[in-house]
């Protein structure tokens, strides 16, 4: 009989996690170093945020196929501005589940997309306020 270990899983790295939800530096990078035209990105996409995940809702609501997969993409295209990993791998999947006509399979997936997008508009706010501190 062996004797349990007091070891505990590994915790994830906060800075690692930080940078598959969100790589700003990348961003940045791809605005050849623009500041302000990020923060300007930052914002529209904050300001349209809330219409993407209506109609994203919508379309989950209605269960329709084309219009799920076209609210996804047009998430995931916001996102991907700022390197949004996370976000971008479960829209690629439920895009596909989509296109081949996979409901159930596109639907199993929504939950976990819209919690992904949230948590990448959380960080997006706050480091909005921090740039305005």
């Amino acid at each position: 009989m062996t004797e349990p270990t007091s070891q505990s899983a590994p915790q994830p790295d906060p800075q690692s996690e930080f940078h598959v939800l969100l790589d700003l530096e990348s961003a940045l990078s791809r605005l050849d170093g623009d500041t302000a035209l990020l923060n300007d990105l930052i914002n529209l996409f904050l300001e349209e945020c809330a219409y993407g995940l209506r109609e994203f809702h919508t379309a989950v609501e209605v269960r329709e196929l084309a219009r799920l997969k076209s609210a996804t993409s047009a998430l995931r295209s916001s996102a991907a501005h700022f390197g949004g990993m996370r976000v971008n791998g479960l829209a690629v999947q439920i895009e596909a589940l989509c296109k081949e006509g996979n409901l159930d399979g596109a639907l199993s997936l929504t939950d976990s997309f819209e919690a992904e997008f949230k948590r990448l508009v959380k960080i997006l706010q706050d480091e909005d306020l921090k740039r305005k501190a």
